[in-house]
């Protein structure tokens, strides 16, 4: 707030154009009363050097569902857990892995404990670079539960590597349900139950045509030299110059008050 009190809101305001990256961005923009156009266009996804799964994962049987970033409450995961409890299946584990803000995780790790989820149920230390890739490329499903999400990058992550996802209306990846790569569920115990529970039910050979067809919608669509030329022809428009060698399959959607 004292940011917002000191800056932000000023250099907000002076700006000739607003960039949003998601709908729900824009509409933010919007409630807040600024007037300005609004760029939107989406935030890129660097890819991974290598989209394989290591073979030796799940050779034990064991599946997994995975949680990947902060540990903080707006990601929901109290609800996660809850419905984990609920919907855990023999063969499957959850797996949060992020780093702790706010004593977040000794809150969580106390309600395993309590629902003893311990043998289901476990959080690691965040991991970065190749690890990561390596988690969601091996992972069955990726699920992010949060109540509000701006972007969500992780999302975009796991589909690049032909992992299907879950995540909630809270997020803007409403798009996962017409592309057949993932679940959209309210941000709630019960919503993350059914796309929980319907997840868990699916072969490995079905999830991995839903991860593929998530990779498919994301490199033709958060690639980063298409979102590069995105926004190079927005700027051009709102420089009313010529950008024919700007110009991109996807171009920019410039939004301006009613």
């Amino acid at each position: 707030m004292f940011a917002w009190q000191l800056y932000q809101h000023r250099d907000l305001v002076s700006s000739h154009c607003l960039h949003a990256t998601s709908e729900n961005e824009a509409v933010e923009f919007r409630r807040l009363g600024f007037k300005q156009p609004i760029i939107l266009v989406p935030n890129g996804v660097s890819l991974p050097k290598s989209i394989a799964a290591d073979e030796t994962a799940g050779s034990s049987g064991v599946r997994e569902v995975l949680f990947l970033s902060r540990i903080h409450p707006v990601k929901g995961l109290p609800n996660l857990i809850e419905a984990w409890q609920h919907a855990k299946r023999p063969g499957w584990r959850l797996s949060i892995v992020g780093s702790d803000e706010d004593g977040h995780k000794a809150e969580l790790q106390q309600q395993i404990i309590q629902n003893g989820l311990r043998d289901s149920v476990a959080i690691y230390d965040a991991v970065h670079s190749e690890a990561k890739w390596t988690l969601l490329r091996n992972a069955d499903v990726v699920v992010l539960p949060s109540f509000s999400e701006n972007f969500g990058i992780v999302v975009a992550e796991a589909l690049a590597v032909c992992t299907p996802v879950i995540t909630t209306t809270g997020t803007p990846w409403d798009r996962v349900v017409n592309n057949d790569c993932g679940w959209y569920v309210e941000p709630t115990t019960e919503g993350l139950l059914s796309g929980l529970t319907d997840a868990m039910q699916q072969s490995p050979s079905k999830l991995r045509l839903m991860g593929e067809r998530g990779r498919e919608w994301v490199l033709s669509t958060y690639a980063w030299s298409d979102i590069g030329h995105r926004m190079i022809s927005a700027y051009a428009q709102l420089l009313g110059v010529a950008a024919e060698e700007c110009s991109s399959h996807y171009p920019a959607d410039i939004r301006r008050a009613a």
